[in-house]
């Protein structure tokens, strides 16, 4: 079942689809307003600002400030340029809103500098394109309290370690406005990875106890059936998934061979290690 951030991104994205130099603007921007404040009323003000400041902020003319150069445009061109703005209006806010976390497992509990630095980094890493993103923005909607200027201390400490990019090297108004840096993905990349490992390697660790638990209650107690166990313990984060299914497969069939260990009982070792049934012996 969708939650409501998801209902309302798939809202956004049909919208965003059928948008046409003939759909009515003004109508669609209330139909896009009111989706956000039903759905995410906690979040409207944010998302608000995302909607109606955020292109206006990277999309500025030239011919704004010079008016004078202000080029004649047909009726055509004008409405094309209202869809074309409406639908970079709405992406930027459908970006933002995968950037929410669900559950919010955090909410206002990011205390130290290195945890909203990684929650920053691996939300970035979800919209890794050229478009900027306010830090003070991405912490709003997932209730995460911080300091005055502490996003902007934030964006500037991470650019300097070459992880984010900041607007602001290219425009005094760039505020706490950044994207992420090919070595900035890298790095959360290798992170995610890395306790992706950890957790794989703990559900195994805790696989093996269950294993041994049950061996045990059947009343093997030979050394050389724990010892394999710890072995193929050791070798899960050695070896890749496939290798290390081969070497379970492998062991158990010897064991089996020498008569250490029962059919029926190979069987359920290999289910429990490998998650699939598989038949072992003839």
């Amino acid at each position: 079942m969708k939650n409501e951030t998801e209902i309302l991104t798939v809202k956004l994205n049909e919208i965003h689809s059928s948008l046409t130099a003939k759909s009515d603007i003004e109508k669609t921007e209330k139909e896009i307003k009111n989706l956000i404040k039903n759905y995410l009323p906690n979040n409207y003000k944010v998302l608000e600002e995302v909607f109606e400041l955020e292109f206006n902020k990277f999309n500025k003319s030239i011919f704004e400030d010079f008016s004078f150069l202000t080029e004649t445009k047909s009726k055509e061109q004008i409405r094309q340029e209202n869809t074309n703005k409406l639908k970079s209006k709405t992406h930027k806010t459908i970006d933002y809103l995968s950037l929410i976390e669900f559950p919010n497992t955090y909410d206002g509990a990011l205390y130290t500098i290195n945890e909203k630095k990684d929650f920053i980094l691996k939300k970035l890493n979800l919209v890794f394109n050229d478009n900027y993103y306010s830090l003070s923005k991405i912490l709003d909607l997932n209730n995460i309290e911080y300091r005055q200027g502490e996003t902007r201390e934030l964006a500037q400490d991470l650019a300097k370690s070459g992880y984010l990019i900041l607007f602001s090297e290219y425009n005094n108004n760039g505020d706490d406005y950044v994207k992420l840096s090919v070595k900035g993905a890298s790095y959360i990349e290798r992170k995610t990875t890395k306790k992706s490992k950890k957790k794989s390697q703990e559900e195994i660790d805790e696989k093996i106890e269950k294993i041994t638990e049950m061996l045990i209650k059947l009343g093997y107690g030979q050394e050389i059936i724990f010892n394999e166990m710890e072995e193929i313990r050791d070798l899960y984060s050695k070896l890749n998934n496939k290798n290390w299914s081969e070497l379970v497969k492998g062991k158990l069939i010897d064991l089996g061979l020498s008569q250490v260990i029962e059919k029926e009982t190979i069987s359920k070792i290999f289910e429990t290690l490998i998650d699939q049934k598989f038949q072992l012996l003839n």
